[in-house]
């Protein structure tokens, strides 16, 4: 789907044609973990010939090349700098004046920032009628849409922004839901005017994404819908979910917000990133959602074994089969297979499940970043000097995300059987085999309890 809001190398705003639908990469802080240019352009490369079955060249990774990925960023703490930094007069921060994209080194990218963190949800933060609230870790700053507005100056025109928005909790009441629906609209409106300003006097902005509010109220989901639908915006996040509400709940809501929304602009659902949140979210018209899922399983030692369609000794099995192995599981101490077998990423091709359990029992931070990631490094021939990541198209050295690999590749086959048109019968199979397996999120730390394979018998 052409999505407007891009990065591209010369810094303009462009609309970069993403593949929907997709995850979002998390960043902290705009910067995607144990990953750089070259190895986030290595890793998309990978996904997409491991999804086709097509061998891939080394020479086929070119880090000079736009990266076809999606990269979220929380933008709280860039507008804290730029507010901080650059007054109304001078509204380009120094450490900004390339603009967001080439600042975070993703230019080329979809580069979507929103008021919201995937993994730290937070609402009450005290917004008015009249304020909203950002968070940096200096502490929370009051501001007006205004001041939101000219402070997003300083990330340039190649970032979607959401408008500033009062966002809440599902499991809020309905009182407060609508309360904050109207309160985002009035946001809306005065950040659309600030663009407008802007565009008077020939100053570049980011692209601007409407907010959705409304909770699980299908009643309220649409009217804030319809409303935001009815102002010029680019696209819309619909906000407030993956909250603690019910389940069952979420379906109508989105379905009741997306019949609303034009079907040619995208549509972002923070808060849905287990594998059966993703397909009931694809399966109510959402294109793009975050990966938490992918990034909490790794922080609790999880390497996902994800299969969209299950090989057929798999699905015939009696025994539920896990989607991510618990790899601070001890069976797994002198298992010398790969994390997970025929999976092409670097880690499940140079490592073994032996080794990252024992980083993971030696409290070696290694272990987060060959389940993430591993960092590529290349060495001149007398190893005295590292090259630069950033400028580096010819390391043939891969770094790659191991779960982000396999989410990337989860959301490449639910693309492929759309264009089939197979999807709704390979949703309903999907989910069938996901309920018989294990919920939805994992335990809240390690060591977590998770079905495991049998480790194979060690020579005597």
């Amino acid at each position: 789907m052409p999505v407007p809001g891009g990065g591209g190398p010369d810094g303009a705003g462009t609309v970069t044609v993403v593949p929907t639908p997709t995850c979002l990469v998390y960043t902290r802080r705009g910067v995607p973990m144990h990953l750089t240019r070259s190895t986030l352009a290595d890793l998309v490369h990978r996904a997409a010939a491991a999804a086709t079955g097509e061998p891939l060249a080394a020479a086929a990774v070119d880090a000079s090349q736009p990266i076809p990925a999606a990269v979220h960023v929380h933008v709280d703490a860039l507008l804290a700098s730029a507010l901080a930094t650059a007054p109304e007069s001078a509204p380009m921060p120094t450490h900004l004046k390339h603009d967001a994209p080439r600042y975070l080194g993703v230019a080329g990218s979809f580069l979507l920032a929103t008021q919201r963190d995937a993994l730290a949800f937070e609402d009450d933060l005290g917004v008015t009628d009249k304020v909203g609230v950002i968070t940096a870790s200096r502490g929370r700053q009051r501001v007006t849409a205004a001041e939101y507005m000219r402070a997003a100056r300083a990330l340039g025109p190649g970032v979607a922004l959401t408008a500033m928005a009062d966002t809440v909790a599902a499991t809020a009441s309905r009182k407060r839901q609508n309360r904050a629906a109207e309160r985002t609209l009035t946001f809306l409106d005065e950040c659309l005017k600030e663009v407008d300003a802007a565009a008077a006097t020939g100053v570049p902005m980011p692209v601007l994404w409407g907010v959705v509010q409304g909770g699980i109220d299908v009643e309220l989901r649409a009217r804030s819908a319809r409303g935001t639908a009815a102002k010029p915006v680019a696209g819309f996040v619909i906000e407030g979910l993956g909250t603690g509400e019910v389940p069952d709940a979420v379906e109508p809501a989105l379905h009741a917000a997306v019949a609303e929304l034009p079907a040619d602009r995208p549509r972002y659902a923070p808060g849905l990133s287990a594998p059966e949140e993703i397909v009931r979210g694809v399966a109510a018209g959402i294109d793009l959602f975050d990966s938490a899922y992918a990034v909490r399983t790794a922080d609790l030692g999880g390497a996902l074994v994800l299969r969209w369609r299950p090989e057929p000794e798999t699905a015939a099995a009696a025994e539920p089969v896990p989607r991510h192995l618990n790899l601070w599981d001890e069976a797994f101490m002198r298992d010398r297979r790969p994390l997970v077998e025929a999976c092409r990423c670097y880690a499940c091709t140079h490592h073994t499940r032996a080794y990252v359990c024992h980083l993971l029992h030696t409290h070696e931070l290694l272990a987060s970043v060959l389940l993430l990631s591993y960092v590529r490094r290349c060495w001149w021939l007398d190893g005295s000097v590292e090259c630069s990541l950033l400028d580096s198209p010819g390391c043939s050295w891969p770094g790659h995300r191991h779960n982000m690999h396999t989410m990337f590749l989860f959301m490449a086959d639910i693309r492929a059987s759309i264009e089939r048109g197979t999807f709704e019968e390979e949703a309903a199979a999907f989910l069938r085999v996901q309920a018989a397996n294990m919920s939805a999120t994992l335990p809240p730390g390690p060591p977590a309890v998770f079905a495991t394979p049998a480790p194979p018998a060690v020579p005597a």
